[in-house]
């Protein structure tokens, strides 16, 4: 399968953020919203993901709540743009930024946001992101 894969730039809390985004050839998946500290480390994971699981990924750099609160609304706002399917946003930490996508989730819910999967391990087959 071939990918796309392009920098862009988010609207963060604290200012602009470079993030990464990795698109499958077929329109329509599910976005994987990829909390990191940083974009280039985990390009590598992002690639198999897109590759192995069909899923548009979104890397962001993020170092805290309200940033990685603003990179998901963000991806939820333009999911469509990048191909993904708005109605699927997947949501995954790595590292320190694990526990602020969990409280991104968490808050999500809260306040009524439509559901968000929160995914304790990247999946790396189509059948693992299906509801």
């Amino acid at each position: 399968m071939s990918i796309r894969v392009a920098d862009v730039h988010l609207r963060g809390r604290t200012g602009t953020l470079r993030g990464r985004v990795h698109q499958p050839s077929t329109p329509d998946r599910a976005l994987l919203v990829l909390l990191d500290g940083n974009v280039d480390e985990v390009d590598p994971l992002c690639r198999a993901l897109c590759t192995r699981a069909g899923l548009v990924v979104l890397a962001a750099p993020v170092t805290g709540l309200d940033d990685a609160t603003a990179v998901v609304e963000w991806a939820a706002d333009h999911a469509a743009e990048l191909g993904a399917d708005p109605h699927r946003l997947l949501l995954a930490g790595v590292g320190a930024a694990t526990a602020l996508a969990a409280e991104v989730a968490r808050q999500a819910t809260a306040t009524g946001w439509p559901v968000l999967r929160l995914l304790d391990e990247p999946p790396t087959s189509p059948e693992r992101t299906r509801p």
